[in-house]
């Protein structure tokens, strides 16, 4: 490659000191006109609903996209009941030319004293994401309200089964961010089996996150023995499955629990297969020590099975060296066929 003339380099340099120096000059008017935004926004603690709507428009017409939803997140602090409503009208009718990032702080803001209104907005929302964006964080605060028939209401009347699902998600998570473990009995009793998997799994994991595993398990114990299509079962094996992710000796002493008590206990099987793919000597010893009983069989089997289909070469080899303690776990013939099935002589 020719070596540059000098003039060449000069005039390299001068054109990227020059696009610097423009890129620098847009950055710096888009802080400009956030920080007249904001000033504008806090100089005041409450605006009227036309000044506000003002002020949603200026920031509107902030060509930036950051500086731009950054100004719209400083008015919607200021956003109260008596203000909304022209600076919802003004926002709705620019939604054309807003992002998602936008949209979600505006309904934020706007259904923390009116989900319904919130809600209502969403469905004129032509993009589905944004949509079922807008269901999920209206039904959120709907749940944290702990208003969750309002919300269950709203949600039956939409079209979508996937909105549907969607925003049941968003009540599970605002009642369990507020420890409503009754109301989420009560809502897990009554929507559709469609979509109420990850919706209970919504609500377990923010009830574990926010309380704990003793109060998680001690709900789980409560529900209803005779609930209708498996729900307690369906809310135990929830509640172990995700409890083992962060403390499998808790796990496994809620399983050992049931040594002494009656009821419905979590999934053995769910607990051996994390164990196996963890540990799976330590799982085997824990079996052998354990009073005998005809469901050890059948659960290792299962959870040697479904272990087999992300580690075939870890779970055959296991099953091989372990023949005769698998052996002994039950029935000799049952336990040694199933030990030929996932060794892959039984295929």
């Amino acid at each position: 490659m020719r070596a540059l003339a000098r003039f060449e380099i000069l005039i390299l340099t001068a054109t990227g000191i020059a696009t610097g120096v423009a890129a620098a000059s847009y950055w710096e008017k888009g802080r400009e006109e956030v920080a007249r935004t904001e000033q504008n926004a806090l100089a005041s603690s409450e605006l009227s609903s036309e000044m506000l709507a003002s002020r949603v428009l200026e920031a509107l017409r902030i060509s930036a996209s950051f500086p731009r939803a950054l100004a719209l997140s400083e008015l919607w602090q200021l956003l109260t009941p008596d203000n909304a409503e022209g600076a919802v009208e003004a926002f709705s009718d620019s939604l054309a030319y807003v992002g998602s990032c936008e949209l979600g702080p505006f309904i934020d803001a706007l259904a923390q004293f009116d989900p319904a209104a919130s809600f209502e907005l969403s469905k004129g929302w032509p993009n589905p994401e944004a949509r079922h964006d807008g269901f999920y964080r209206a039904a959120y605060h709907w749940g944290l309200s702990g208003d969750s028939l309002s919300a269950e209401q709203a949600i039956r009347m939409l079209a979508e089964p996937q909105a549907q699902q969607i925003a049941y998600r968003g009540i599970a998570r605002g009642l369990a961010e507020t420890s409503r473990l009754q109301e989420g009995t009560q809502l897990f009793a009554r929507i559709p089996p469609e979509g109420r998997a990850i919706a209970i799994a919504m609500f377990v994991s923010w009830v574990l996150r926010e309380d704990g595993p003793d109060t998680l398990i001690r709900w789980a114990e409560s529900f209803p023995e005779d609930s209708a299509m498996n729900l307690k079962v369906e809310i135990m094996n929830t509640a172990i499955t995700q409890i083992m992710t962060i403390d499998l000796p808790r796990a496994v002493a809620w399983v050992e629990s049931f040594d002494t008590k009656s009821g419905t206990p979590p999934s053995l099987s769910l607990l051996l297969l994390a164990w196996l793919r963890s540990d799976p000597d330590s799982t085997l010893r824990w079996l052998e020590s354990r009073p005998y009983s005809g469901d050890h069989s059948a659960a290792l089997l299962n959870a040697v099975r479904q272990w087999r289909v992300g580690a075939p070469v870890e779970a055959r080899k296991w099953v091989r060296t372990n023949q005769q303690a698998i052996r002994r776990l039950g029935d000799s013939n049952a336990a040694m066929a199933s030990a030929k099935e996932v060794d892959g002589d039984g295929e």
